[in-house]
């Protein structure tokens, strides 16, 4: 089993599909203007259209830069965990992050309320488990085109407090939902 999984990850980095997240300097704090009108709020969140969602970021463990830091953008979240990966990526050395998903070739049958998730150790000792932060994504960010055309900024922040119904992950979980739905996204 550990070799199946090592050969799919392997696989997923040379073929260079494993990450939707743009790290260059440019696009971690850079806009973008790749299109996209406004439209009637309420419409962008009913089932059936395509939406998209921009979210950038700096997180921090106190004073130093939180980097390396796993970061998801989902476009739901359910009573157990969030659903439908839109993008994923990891902070870079000024602990910045920017992710863009869609929901494009994705099931879009159901109420798009887009959530951010961080899965960090900061102040935390357990090696197995990693601290969750969820938070959610304002809809009116949401746009009904391919590519989003506003970004929401989270703006700078500390991981280090406990923030309200952060939970904990085990680590082992959060690497194989990424690779279950990695190996989704290549094979089926």
């Amino acid at each position: 089993m550990r070799v199946f999984i090592l050969l799919a990850i392997f696989v997923a980095l040379v073929s260079g599909r494993s990450s939707q997240t743009q790290t260059s300097d440019r696009d971690a704090w850079g806009s973008s203007s790749r299109g996209g009108t406004d439209r009637d709020r309420e419409s962008e969140v009913l089932p059936g259209n395509v939406k998209a969602i921009k979210v950038k970021g700096e997180l921090t463990c106190g004073t130093a830069p939180a980097t390396g830091v796993r970061v998801k953008l989902w476009g739901k979240e359910t009573d157990l965990e969030p659903s439908v990966l839109l993008a994923h990526g990891v902070t870079d050395q000024r602990g910045t992050f920017s992710l863009e998903g869609d929901t494009q070739n994705k099931p879009t049958d159901f109420e798009f309320k887009p959530v951010l998730t961080i899965y960090h150790n900061c102040e935390y000792n357990d090696k197995d488990k990693l601290r969750r932060v969820l938070i959610k994504v304002p809809t009116s960010y949401v746009t009904t085109t391919r590519f989003a055309s506003k970004e929401y900024n989270i703006g700078k922040m500390n991981l280090e407090p406990v923030y309200p119904k952060e939970t904990h992950e085990n680590v082992v979980k959060v690497d194989q939902l990424s690779l279950k739905r990695l190996l989704m996204k290549m094979f089926f």
